[in-house]
C-alpha cells in the first residue's frame, strides 16, 4: 500500500494557522499576548530578575493574607475598617468582636445607624444586634456567592424615628441588586420593633433563611410567636 504524500510546507503551516485562528488554544493565546511582540535590546539578567521578584512578592502577599485571615483579631480589623468607610450620614459600631475572617466568630453588639436626611435633628434608623453568632463558608466566594453555615443573635431591635421630608416625595422599593449572592439561615431569639411613639412590638424566636440570586431574593420564615 502505497504511503500517502507528505504536505509541502508551506501547506502544512497554513493549515495549522487555518485551524489556530478558528479553534484558538493556549498555545495561540500566549503567541499573541506574550510572544508577539519585538523583543528589547537592552533585554538582560535585570529583566528576568525583576519579573521573578514581582512574582514572589504577590505570592508572599497572597499568603500572607491568608495566613492573617485566620489570625484571632482578623475580623475585628475587618469591621473596624469597615466602620472608616462608611457613606455619609450612616454609622457602623461593633463592640466585643473575637474570631477570625476565615471561619467567623462572636461580636457582643453591632449598631447601625443611618440619619434622617434632614440632619441629626430628624431621627434616625437605628439597627442594633446582640451577642451574634456567624460562621461563613468562605469557599463559596469563588461563585460570588456569601454562604452563611451558622446566624444566631439574641436579640435585634430594629427602631426608626426619622421625620419625613414635605419637600421630597416617598419613592417605592421596586429592586434590589447585590455584587454577589447570599445564603443566609438566621435565628433570632427576640426582634424588638420601636415604632415613633415608643411602643415595642416584639417577635419571639424567629428562624428562617434569606437567599439572594441574581436579582430575586427570598424569605423563608419557619416559626415567630408575638409577645
Amino acid at each position: 500500500m502505497a504511503d500517502l504524500p507528505e504536505l509541502p510546507h508551506h501547506n502544512a503551516h497554513a493549515l495549522r494557522r487555518w485551524l489556530g485562528e478558528r479553534l484558538p488554544s493556549a498555545a495561540a493565546w500566549y503567541q499573541r499576548h506574550c510572544t508577539g511582540y519585538f523583543v528589547p535590546k537592552n533585554l538582560n539578567f535585570w529583566y528576568v530578575f525583576g519579573a521573578l521578584a514581582l512574582l514572589v512578592l504577590v505570592l508572599l502577599a497572597a499568603g500572607g493574607l491568608w495566613y492573617w485571615s485566620a489570625g484571632d483579631q482578623s475580623l475585628n480589623t475587618t469591621l473596624h475598617i469597615v466602620q472608616r468607610y462608611m457613606p455619609a450620614g450612616s454609622r457602623f459600631q461593633a463592640h466585643g468582636v473575637r474570631g477570625t475572617l476565615r471561619q467567623g466568630g462572636h461580636i457582643d453588639q453591632l449598631v447601625y445607624t443611618q440619619s434622617g436626611s434632614q440632619g441629626p435633628d430628624s431621627g434616625a434608623l437605628t439597627l442594633t444586634l446582640d451577642n451574634v453568632d456567624l460562621q461563613w463558608d468562605w469557599t463559596a466566594l469563588r461563585d460570588r456567592a456569601t454562604r452563611l453555615r451558622h446566624l444566631h443573635a439574641q436579640r435585634v431591635t430594629f427602631a426608626d424615628t426619622r421625620v419625613a421630608d414635605p419637600h421630597k416625595a416617598k419613592e417605592a422599593f421596586t429592586s434590589l441588586v447585590l455584587p454577589v449572592g447570599v445564603d443566609a439561615p438566621f435565628v433570632i431569639d427576640a426582634l424588638d420593633i420601636v415604632s415613633k411613639t415608643g411602643q415595642t412590638t416584639t417577635l419571639a424566636q424567629l428562624q428562617g433563611r434569606y437567599t439572594y440570586h441574581r436579582t430575586t431574593a427570598r424569605h423563608e420564615l419557619d416559626r415567630k410567636s408575638v409577645v
